[in-house]
C-alpha cells in the first residue's frame, strides 16, 4: 500500500486527476487509520481491563473510574452491535476530557506543596549525617547549573533546562518584581491567537492554584462527591504552618502529601488510558464506513475487543460475575498470545501515514472546492478529527470556537494579564510565605523564557542563590539539582 499511496499523493501534489486520486488517498488513509485504532484498541483494552481485575479484591478501584469504565464497556457492545451512536462517544471524550482538567488541576496543587515540604524537609535533617557544604553552594554550584544548561546546543533543551531549574531555586523576587515578569511574559503574546492566550492564561492559573474552585463548579454534575478524598487532603496541607512546624507535625503532613500524589497519579494514569481508548474508538468509528476492507489484523483485533468485552462487562452485568482473580488472569494470558500477530504493524502504518500526511493539508488548504464536488468532503473532514485524535495530545479539542482563531487587539492580553494578577495577588494574601514562594517559583517557570543571554541567566541564579539566607531550603536545593543534573 505504501508505493500505490506515494504515487497517489504525488499526483493530488500536481493536481492530477483530483477526481480519481481524492478519493483513492481518503480511503487508504481512512483504511490505515482504521487498522491502526483497532490494534490500538484492542492492546489498550486489554491493559486497561487487566489491570482493573488484578484489584478485585482490595478495594482499590475508583469510583468515578469504575463509572466511566463501564461507560465505556457499553459503547464497545454498541461498536460491536453496529449501533453505536456517536454522540454518546462524543460526549463521554468531553466528560473525560472536564474531568482530566479536575485531575491536573490537583496535580499542580500538589506540586506546590511538594515544593515546600522538598524545603520543610531538611530543618530535621541530622546536619552531622548529612553536613552542608556551603562552599560548594557560595562558589562553585551557578558554575555547574550554566555548564548543565548549555551542555546541549539544542534550543529547546536549554529552554526547558532553563524552566526545570528555575522552577526549584529559592524564589527571592519581590511581588512587584514577579509581576513584571508575568506581564513581559503575555506581551509576547501580542498578534497571537485568541485561543493561545486563553490557553496560556489557564495554565498559569492552573499553576498558581486560582482555577480549581471554577473547574469543580462547572462540572459538579460529574465529581460532586468522587473528588472529597482528594479536597481533604488539600485542605489539611493549605492549613498547615510551615513556619514553625515540628518534626512529628512535619512527617505526618509529609505522609499526607505522599498519599495524594500517589493517589492522584495513579488516577491520572488510568484517564490517560481511558482517554487514548475512548479516542482509538471514536478513530475505528469514524474511518469504518470509508476503509477499503477488514485484514487479518482489523478481524483479530475486533475479536480480541469482543473476547474481553462479553467476559469482562457482559457476563457481569448479566449476575455471572466471576471475581476469581486466577480465571481473568487465565483469560489474559491467552489474549496476549494473540498480540504477536500485531508485531511492528503499528510501526509500519505509521511510517505510511506520517510520509503522507501533508497530502491532507493540502487537499483541504488548495482542492477544498474540488472536495464537495467529488462527494468527498465528509470523508477529509473526518480525516482531519482523527488526525487530531490519533496526534498523540490524549485530550486534544477536536473543534474550537470561532473566537478560538481571532486575532484580537493588544489590549486583549493585556487586560487577561491584569485580571490574573489581581486574582494572584488576593490569593496571596491568604498563602503563608513558603506557599507564596512555592507558587511564584513554579508559575516563573511556566513562563516564556525572558532572559536575553547567558549573563542574565547566570545573574537569576546568582541572586536567587545568594538571597536566599534558609540554610534548610539551601541545602535541599543543592540536593535537588545536583540530582536533575546527574539524572
Amino acid at each position: 500500500m505504501m508505493k500505490d499511496l506515494d504515487v497517489i499523493s504525488s499526483k493530488i501534489s500536481k493536481g492530477q486527476n483530483l477526481n480519481i486520486h481524492l478519493e483513492k488517498y481518503g480511503r487508504s488513509m481512512a483504511s490505515l487509520y482504521h487498522a491502526l485504532s483497532l490494534v490500538k484498541l484492542s492492546m489498550n483494552y486489554y491493559t486497561v481491563c487487566d489491570i482493573y481485575y488484578d484489584k478485585i479484591g482490595d478495594n482499590e478501584q475508583d469510583g468515578l473510574y469504575v463509572k466511566l469504565y463501564n461507560r465505556f464497556h457499553l459503547l464497545i457492545q454498541h461498536y460491536l452491535d453496529n449501533q453505536m451512536d456517536i454522540e454518546q462517544l462524543k460526549v463521554m471524550r468531553q466528560d473525560v476530557i472536564d474531568i482530566m482538567s479536575v485531575v491536573v488541576s490537583f496535580v499542580d496543587q500538589l506540586r506546590i506543596y511538594e515544593y515546600v515540604f522538598n524545603r520543610v524537609e531538611y530543618q530535621f535533617r541530622d546536619k552531622e549525617e548529612y553536613p552542608f557544604d556551603k562552599e560548594y553552594y557560595n562558589t562553585y554550584f551557578t558554575n555547574d547549573l550554566i555548564h548543565y544548561i548549555f551542555s546541549e546546543k539544542d534550543n529547546v533543551v536549554v529552554n526547558s533546562k532553563i524552566a526545570r531549574i528555575i522552577g526549584q531555586l529559592p524564589m527571592r523576587l519581590s511581588k512587584d518584581r514577579f509581576f513584571s515578569y508575568v506581564r513581559e511574559a503575555f506581551s509576547l503574546y501580542h498578534g497571537a491567537q485568541k485561543g493561545s492566550i486563553d490557553d496560556f492564561e489557564y495554565s498559569i492559573r492552573s499553576t498558581a492554584m486560582l482555577s480549581v474552585s471554577k473547574k469543580q463548579a462547572d462540572h459538579t454534575a460529574i465529581d460532586e462527591h468522587y473528588f472529597d478524598e482528594y479536597k481533604k487532603i488539600m485542605d489539611i496541607l493549605a492549613n498547615a504552618d510551615y513556619k514553625t512546624m515540628d518534626a512529628a507535625t512535619y512527617y505526618k503532613l509529609d505522609k499526607e502529601l505522599k498519599i495524594g500524589i500517589e493517589k492522584i497519579n495513579n488516577f491520572s494514569d488510568n484517564m490517560v488510558l481511558l482517554a487514548q481508548l475512548v479516542n482509538d474508538l471514536y478513530t475505528a468509528v469514524l474511518m469504518e464506513p470509508y476503509s477499503i476492507g477488514s485484514t487479518t489484523q482489523t478481524i483479530l483485533a475486533k475479536e480480541i475487543i469482543s473476547i474481553i468485552n462479553n467476559q469482562c462487562f457482559v457476563s457481569q452485568t448479566d449476575g455471572a460475575s466471576n471475581n476469581d482473580i486466577f480465571y481473568y488472569r487465565k483469560l489474559f494470558e491467552k489474549i496476549a498470545d494473540k498480540f504477536v500477530t500485531f508485531e511492528g504493524i503499528q510501526e509500519n502504518i505509521l511510517s505510511i501515514v506520517e510520509k503522507n500526511e501533508y497530502v491532507l493539508d493540502d487537499a483541504w488548504d488548495i482542492y477544498k472546492d474540488k472536495l464537495e464536488t467529488f462527494g468527498v468532503k465528509e470523508l477529509f473532514e473526518s480525516l482531519k478529527i482523527v488526525t487530531k485524535l490519533q496526534s498523540g495530545s490524549d485530550f486534544v479539542v477536536l473543534e474550537n470556537d470561532a473566537s478560538y482563531a481571532e486575532i484580537p487587539d493588544n489590549s486583549y492580553a493585556d487586560k487577561v494579564c491584569e485580571s490574573l494578577i489581581n486574582d494572584m495577588q488576593k490569593a496571596f494574601k491568604t498563602l503563608g510565605q513558603p506557599v507564596k514562594r512555592a507558587v511564584m517559583a513554579t508559575v516563573f517557570s511556566q513562563l516564556p523564557v525572558l532572559f536575553n543571554n547567558t549573563d542574565e541567566i547566570q545573574n537569576y541564579i546568582n541572586m536567587s542563590l545568594i538571597q536566599c539566607r534558609d540554610e534548610a531550603e539551601q541545602m535541599a536545593v543543592v540536593e535537588i539539582l545536583k540530582s536533575m543534573m546527574e539524572g
